[in-house]
């Protein structure tokens, strides 16, 4: 009997942004990069993060940066952070700011692993991509064909790659790129 060598990628939709076409989007992580995939996540709020830093969540004794993949690319990016950064600057409430950004209706948390930096500098990061829809574990998709980066995206710089499939785009971000930008 042969050995099965398709490799397995996770995907799940993009959140519907109102922008023209991000409705058609996927988003695809291979299991290589997949270190866990959680729940609920308690992310807390960053001040004057970017806008596709929707805060940052602890995972196994670990500080990592929760990453919203449209905001990455330029659309809708500010959609889960709400008015996290106008609140009150009190104190009531502070305990339980994590706590409101907990999964909402079938959200995930996926915490992603990427290489980067070159030579001695070269080292393991991580980070945390919230999937606001139904994350699946599929085999590569048979029948994606490279497909052009859409118009839609402001960002495409931090697309490493694009594919149609079953008439919708299937994006794999640059998470080396993401992790490395300063803002």
């Amino acid at each position: 009997m042969a050995e099965d060598r398709t490799q397995k990628v996770l995907i799940f939709p993009a959140r519907p942004t109102g922008d023209a076409g991000v409705g058609d989007l996927l988003f695809l992580f291979s299991m290589g990069q997949v270190e866990d995939i959680l729940k609920s996540a308690a992310v807390h709020p960053v001040p004057f993060a970017p806008s596709h830093i929707q805060g940052m969540a602890r995972w196994r004794d670990r500080v990592l940066p929760v990453i919203g993949p449209e905001g990455c690319l330029g659309v809708g990016g500010e959609r889960d952070r709400g008015t996290e950064g106008q609140r009150d600057r009190g104190t009531e409430g502070k305990r339980d700011e994590g706590k409101k950004a907990q999964s909402e209706g079938g959200d995930r948390f996926i915490v992603v692993r990427t290489v980067v930096g070159e030579g001695a500098d070269r080292r393991s990061e991580r980070a945390m991509f919230r999937a606001g829809g139904p994350v699946e574990l599929l085999q590569v998709p048979g029948g994606a064909a490279p497909a052009a980066v859409p118009d839609a995206i402001g960002r495409a710089d931090r697309v490493r790659a694009a594919y149609a499939w079953e008439n919708r785009i299937i994006i794999v971000l640059d998470t080396g790129r993401i992790l490395m930008e300063k803002g």
